[in-house]
Protein backbone atom coordinates (compact mmCIF):
# COMPACT_ATOMS: atom_id res chain seq x y z
CA UNK A 1 0.00 0.00 0.00
CA UNK A 2 1.19 3.48 -0.63
CA UNK A 3 2.51 5.44 1.88
CA UNK A 4 0.48 8.61 0.75
CA UNK A 5 -3.05 7.33 1.65
CA UNK A 6 -1.98 5.30 4.87
CA UNK A 7 -3.86 8.53 7.19
CA UNK A 8 -6.91 7.45 5.24
CA UNK A 9 -10.05 7.52 7.42
CA UNK A 10 -10.95 4.08 8.82
CA UNK A 11 -13.38 1.35 6.92
CA UNK A 12 -15.49 -1.33 8.29
CA UNK A 13 -17.28 -3.56 6.11
CA UNK A 14 -20.25 -5.95 7.90
CA UNK A 15 -21.89 -7.80 5.16
CA UNK A 16 -25.46 -9.32 5.71
CA UNK A 17 -27.99 -11.76 3.71
CA UNK A 18 -28.26 -10.35 0.06
CA UNK A 19 -31.26 -10.87 -1.95
CA UNK A 20 -29.12 -10.82 -5.17
CA UNK A 21 -26.77 -13.21 -4.06
CA UNK A 22 -29.47 -15.64 -3.52
CA UNK A 23 -30.84 -15.09 -7.06
CA UNK A 24 -27.83 -15.42 -8.66
CA UNK A 25 -26.84 -18.48 -6.92
CA UNK A 26 -30.63 -20.25 -7.87
CA UNK A 27 -29.49 -19.02 -11.17
CA UNK A 28 -26.27 -20.68 -11.39
CA UNK A 29 -27.69 -23.85 -10.05
CA UNK A 30 -30.30 -24.16 -12.59
CA UNK A 31 -27.77 -23.37 -15.75
CA UNK A 32 -25.36 -26.19 -14.15
CA UNK A 33 -28.48 -28.36 -14.16
CA UNK A 34 -29.50 -27.77 -17.21
CA UNK A 35 -26.25 -28.24 -18.76
CA UNK A 36 -25.69 -31.61 -16.88
CA UNK A 37 -29.01 -32.51 -18.18
CA UNK A 38 -28.10 -32.06 -21.89
CA UNK A 39 -24.67 -33.34 -21.40
CA UNK A 40 -25.96 -36.70 -20.15
CA UNK A 41 -28.90 -36.58 -22.49
CA UNK A 42 -26.52 -36.26 -25.57
CA UNK A 43 -24.63 -39.53 -24.27
CA UNK A 44 -22.11 -37.66 -22.47
CA UNK A 45 -21.86 -39.55 -19.24
CA UNK A 46 -18.12 -39.31 -18.83
CA UNK A 47 -18.37 -36.12 -19.34
CA UNK A 48 -21.23 -35.10 -17.39
CA UNK A 49 -20.07 -37.22 -14.22
CA UNK A 50 -16.34 -35.59 -14.23
CA UNK A 51 -18.10 -31.94 -14.41
CA UNK A 52 -20.74 -32.65 -11.84
CA UNK A 53 -18.20 -31.99 -8.69
CA UNK A 54 -16.32 -29.22 -9.96
CA UNK A 55 -19.59 -27.37 -10.65
CA UNK A 56 -21.08 -28.73 -7.17
CA UNK A 57 -18.40 -27.37 -5.45
CA UNK A 58 -18.15 -23.48 -6.94
CA UNK A 59 -21.85 -23.72 -6.29
CA UNK A 60 -21.30 -24.54 -2.79
CA UNK A 61 -18.28 -22.08 -1.99
CA UNK A 62 -20.63 -19.24 -3.22
CA UNK A 63 -23.66 -20.35 -1.05
CA UNK A 64 -20.92 -20.25 1.78
CA UNK A 65 -19.92 -16.87 0.94
CA UNK A 66 -23.51 -15.74 0.74
CA UNK A 67 -25.04 -16.98 4.06
CA UNK A 68 -21.19 -16.34 6.13
CA UNK A 69 -21.30 -12.85 7.40
CA UNK A 70 -17.94 -10.89 6.62
CA UNK A 71 -15.76 -8.23 8.00
CA UNK A 72 -13.92 -6.35 6.31
CA UNK A 73 -11.52 -3.31 7.30
CA UNK A 74 -9.27 -0.62 6.31
CA UNK A 75 -7.24 1.07 8.90
CA UNK A 76 -3.78 2.69 8.98
CA UNK A 77 -2.80 1.61 5.38
CA UNK A 78 -3.53 -1.85 6.08
CA UNK A 79 -6.73 -4.21 5.21
CA UNK A 80 -8.02 -6.50 7.52
CA UNK A 81 -10.62 -9.75 7.27
CA UNK A 82 -12.31 -11.01 10.30
CA UNK A 83 -11.78 -14.97 10.44
CA UNK A 84 -13.55 -16.55 13.30
CA UNK A 85 -12.95 -14.02 16.17
CA UNK A 86 -9.53 -12.58 14.91
CA UNK A 87 -8.82 -9.70 12.62
CA UNK A 88 -6.41 -10.61 10.64
CA UNK A 89 -3.46 -8.81 8.48
CA UNK A 90 -4.42 -9.40 4.47
CA UNK A 91 -3.27 -8.07 1.05
CA UNK A 92 -5.15 -7.11 -1.58
CA UNK A 93 -4.10 -8.87 -4.42
CA UNK A 94 -7.36 -8.07 -6.93
CA UNK A 95 -10.56 -6.97 -7.25
CA UNK A 96 -14.06 -6.87 -9.77
CA UNK A 97 -16.13 -4.30 -9.63
CA UNK A 98 -19.58 -4.36 -11.13
CA UNK A 99 -22.67 -1.59 -10.25
CA UNK A 100 -24.14 -4.82 -8.31
CA UNK A 101 -21.00 -6.67 -6.87
CA UNK A 102 -17.58 -6.53 -5.84
CA UNK A 103 -15.21 -9.48 -5.49
CA UNK A 104 -12.26 -8.90 -3.58
CA UNK A 105 -9.37 -11.58 -3.21
CA UNK A 106 -7.35 -11.03 -0.53
CA UNK A 107 -4.45 -13.19 0.97
CA UNK A 108 -3.76 -13.17 4.61
CA UNK A 109 -0.93 -12.95 6.25
CA UNK A 110 -0.32 -15.47 8.66
CA UNK A 111 -1.45 -18.60 6.82
CA UNK A 112 -0.65 -17.08 3.50
CA UNK A 113 -4.10 -18.53 2.62
CA UNK A 114 -6.06 -16.61 -0.22
CA UNK A 115 -10.03 -15.32 0.88
CA UNK A 116 -12.43 -14.21 -1.74
CA UNK A 117 -15.01 -11.68 -0.24
CA UNK A 118 -18.38 -11.35 -2.95
CA UNK A 119 -19.75 -7.91 -1.52
CA UNK A 120 -23.51 -7.74 -3.29
CA UNK A 121 -24.68 -4.30 -3.31
CA UNK A 122 -27.68 -5.06 -1.15
CA UNK A 123 -25.76 -6.29 1.66
CA UNK A 124 -24.07 -3.09 3.11
CA UNK A 125 -25.32 -0.02 3.51
CA UNK A 126 -24.62 2.47 0.34
CA UNK A 127 -22.65 4.81 2.13
CA UNK A 128 -19.99 1.89 3.34
CA UNK A 129 -20.19 0.51 -0.25
CA UNK A 130 -19.03 3.79 -1.46
CA UNK A 131 -15.95 4.31 1.18
CA UNK A 132 -15.23 0.68 -0.03
CA UNK A 133 -15.52 1.65 -4.02
CA UNK A 134 -13.08 5.06 -3.45
CA UNK A 135 -10.52 2.86 -1.18
CA UNK A 136 -10.12 0.13 -3.89
CA UNK A 137 -9.97 3.00 -6.72
CA UNK A 138 -7.30 4.68 -4.58
CA UNK A 139 -5.13 0.67 -4.29
CA UNK A 140 -4.89 0.05 -7.52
Amino acid sequence: MSERYSNSPALHLQTGKSRIGQLLLAVLAFATCCALVNLLSAGHYALGILLLLPALGRLHSLRGALYTPTCLGFRSGQWFVRLGNHDQPAQLERYAALPWILCLVLRVSPAGRRVRIWVFSDAADRETLRRLRVRLALSA
